[in-house]
């Protein structure tokens, strides 16, 4: 059987392991969220430059009501 505080014991970590997280926290990334705030941050100033009440390329416009749906119960 797997004695595994001896194992635990004889475990050391990866050099190379430590050396990828020290460079990776060293560097500043771009993942997908900085990718999607600036094409969010983009639409919204083309959309600020726009006439008003247009809309902008891409948008499906969506109608707004102010009356709310009646319940409906349950039969």
């Amino acid at each position: 059987m797997i004695n595994f505080e001896d194992e635990l014991k004889k475990f050391s970590p990866s050099m190379e392991i430590e050396e990828v997280e020290d460079a990776v926290r060293g560097h500043e990334l771009t993942d997908m969220t900085d990718i999607m705030v600036a094409m969010l941050r983009q639409q919204k100033e083309a959309a600020a430059q726009a006439a008003p009440g247009a809309i902008p390329a891409g948008q499906t416009p969506v109608m707004q009501t102010t009356a709310a749906m009646p319940v409906i119960p349950n039969i």
